[in-house]
């Protein structure tokens, strides 16, 4: 091309980018050299000067400087880099959700990156939404299995109480040792209800998630405890879980991920048979990855349906019993965390479901 010819072309491009309803920037080894109007407003600034010839980093999240280093190599390289999520920080001090995308080109002459920035408030607003319905949907389910849960402990507890009463108020008294096994049965049930709560609490838990070291095998216990009373009317659990390390994660999303396959698991097998089928749950250590495995022995997934379990509100389940958004988030929430979720069946055979987590480092 000669220098006229590049020239227009750059042109071209400044005036695509200037009126594009998205933000626009281009960025030359970190340093930005020019921003749309779209960028500005999205950031709550008025003048180009207020950015322009400053450092990506310094709008970027601390957290993500790394990948934001290695997407500005691959561009640079010539490669286009897909969208992802990051943080930036706002005039006002606030940190806003963007998803960008970036493209290698020339600019003034010099070899820069060019990347469109898409505001994600509403699209994570709309995701928060969604995650909370598919929440209500997972504790209504729930509810009265955990009521039953707790009403068996709770009924021993108060008939063992009232039985010591009645024996104190009455002339024949137990002795020492019955009285001492009827307080120990009590104990021993407000232990289970105790356990029960936490449990719940745990996986139910509101707010900013927080990233913390987790301990993988209390918390699948944990979900375990929450989905006992629809499991063991449709099967044997079988646990086979191994050494593992603590993990990074979000205690409560990373449970709810657990309690909405198990409960998948457990629909997927008519109640009423539970002596011949099973729900099996691995966890073990894979090269980099701590792995989970669900697997049942339920009606399976067809193949047609099985590529489309992960897109949302797709379901196969009566309507009122399933939002179609359970495992969208599940994958959604394992994806953010770098991990993966993965899905096998065949149709009247069951199905296994794999969440693969990176190990601490």
């Amino acid at each position: 091309m000669t220098d006229h010819e590049i020239r227009l072309s750059e042109e071209k491009l400044r005036v695509l980018i200037e009126s594009s309803p998205d933000g626009m920037i281009v960025h030359q080894d970190g340093i930005f050299a020019y921003v749309n109007p779209a960028f500005l407003r999205m950031l709550g600034f008025d003048d180009p000067s207020e950015i322009v010839g400053k450092s990506v980093k310094e709008f970027a999240h601390p957290d993500e400087w790394e990948l934001m280093r290695e997407r500005r190599e691959l561009s640079i390289r010539g490669d286009v880099t897909p969208p992802a999520e990051f943080r930036m920080l706002r005039r006002d001090g606030t940190w806003m959700w963007v998803e960008i995308a970036s493209i290698p080109a020339l600019y003034d002459g010099i070899t820069s990156v060019i990347a469109t920035v898409r505001d994600l408030t509403e699209r994570k607003a709309i995701s928060a939404k969604m995650m909370e319905v598919d929440r209500m949907v997972a504790v209504a389910t729930l509810a009265s299995g955990v009521g039953h849960e707790i009403n068996n402990p709770l009924t021993y507890v108060m008939v063992n109480i009232d039985l010591i009463r009645e024996d104190m108020r009455g002339e024949q008294r137990m002795s020492r040792e019955e009285i001492l096994k009827l307080l120990d049965s009590a104990h021993m049930g407000t232990i289970r209800i105790r356990d029960i709560v936490r449990d719940l609490s745990t996986l139910s838990r509101r707010g900013d998630a927080v990233i913390e070291s987790i301990d993988l095998a209390d918390l699948l216990d944990s979900s375990i405890n929450i989905c006992w009373n629809t499991i063991r009317h449709r099967a044997k659990l079988v646990k086979e879980i191994g050494e593992l390390p603590r993990i990074s994660g979000h205690l409560s999303k990373l449970g709810q991920v657990f309690v909405n396959l198990l409960m998948n698991a457990a629909q997927a097998i008519e109640v009423g048979d539970a002596e011949s089928n099973r729900i099996c749950v691995r966890a073990f250590v894979r090269d980099e990855w701590v792995v989970v495995e669900i697997e049942d022995t339920g009606s399976g997934i067809s193949k047609g349906n099985l590529s489309q379990i992960f897109d949302p509100f797709f379901t196969t389940k009566p309507v009122g019993e399933g939002t179609g958004l359970g495992l969208p988030i599940s994958r959604k929430t394992v994806e953010l965390l770098g991990g993966r979720l993965e899905a096998e069946s065949q149709l009247g055979r069951g199905s296994t479901f794999r969440v693969l987590l990176p190990q601490n480092t």
